[in-house]
């Protein structure tokens, strides 16, 4: 039976974190593979792992935009092709804090403002070319039902059975995921929304969407008539582009890859062991069964989750390199 995805605190967390009313494990009614082993309930109680860090979420958006912006001026000093083709990748991969602010955004676990935390999302979003409003039920729909029937994003799980399908895969998978959040935004604003965006998901959704266009046709309009559209082009849509088509598969396939079905979290959802550089790029969200047994947990301390759980998490690499690495090389022509 179809049903929509509420926000369900953790009664467990509320003493200690004071958000109780927030969405913390995003758990089905009655289900109880989802839930968080009683270890992580209670050092998430202990040390206030669901407090958010504002200060730091800020300090490090700054830091990663300065970087941005350093990167393009770069590309516009040296202003030869190999240049670019290097700014253009850094920026791609700079742009990675996009998506983990949407992400983060969607669980209000950046400022502890949900008010505050929707816009960020709904901007970071917005510059990566995906609705945040058309994500938010999407995703905590995905949270409610990891890797079930009821999953809209479980096919991302299945194992692939040829190198060919798995480069097909890394091709499309960015304009895909991009085509298919832009249709959730397309069949609500039509009337036909999804079965599980329920009704205050549906109202965000019509007026995000709506902004959201407004912006875009803003800059279309805008950026030529004061002569700055190559530089839109080559500072902004290029590099957003490139982080969509390539950076966004390569990041985001290990997460559930060959996760057991209707299964606990620990079967189903991975973690990789990334590098300094893309965890804080990244808002430590490599941490991933860390975040789906605790999605109110501040992100930034997600990895102390992942310390406690040890060798208790089935999906486990090394480095997303290593991940990819492994599936190419288990797979035939």
């Amino acid at each position: 039976m179809e049903h929509h995805v509420e926000s369900e605190a953790d009664p467990t967390l509320a003493p200690a974190v004071g958000r109780a009313a927030r969405d913390a494990l995003h758990l089905e009614r009655g289900s109880q593979r989802l839930r968080a082993p009683e270890d992580v309930r209670e050092l998430a109680s202990r040390r206030s792992l669901a407090q958010s860090a504002p200060a730091q979420i800020i300090l490090r958006l700054c830091v990663v935009t300065a970087l941005y912006v350093l990167a393009f001026a770069v590309g516009v000093v040296v202003d030869t092709w190999w240049s670019w083709v290097l700014v253009w990748s850094t920026q791609a991969f700079l742009l990675l804090i996009c998506g983990a602010v949407m992400h983060e955004g969607v669980h209000a676990n950046l400022t502890g403002a949900r008010g505050v935390d929707r816009a960020l999302s709904f901007v970071s979003g917005w510059l990566i070319f995906l609705p945040a409003a058309a994500y938010r039920p999407y995703h905590l729909q995905h949270h409610a039902t990891t890797i079930s029937a009821a999953d809209p994003s479980g096919a991302n799980a299945k194992p692939f059975t040829s190198r060919r399908q798995y480069l097909l895969v890394m091709v499309l998978a960015g304009p895909g995921f991009t085509a298919q959040m832009w249709s959730i935004a397309v069949r609500t604003v039509i009337g036909r929304t999804p079965p599980y965006v329920a009704d205050r998901y549906r109202r965000q959704i019509l007026v995000e969407t709506a902004i959201a266009v407004a912006m875009y046709a803003g800059v279309a309009i805008a950026a030529p008539a004061f002569g700055i559209g190559h530089l839109v082009v080559f500072g902004w849509v290029i590099p957003a582009v490139i982080g969509l088509c390539a950076v966004a598969p390569y990041i985001l396939m290990p997460e559930h890859y060959n996760g057991a079905e209707d299964a606990t979290i620990l079967e189903s959802t991975a973690t990789v062991g990334s590098n300094a550089l893309v965890s804080y790029v990244y808002l430590n969200n490599n941490h991933h069964t860390a975040h789906h047994l605790l999605s109110s947990c501040n992100p930034l301390r997600l990895n102390e989750i992942t310390e406690l759980l040890g060798d208790r998490v089935q999906l486990r690499y090394r480095s997303y390199t290593a991940f990819h690495r492994q599936v190419f090389r288990s797979l035939r022509w």
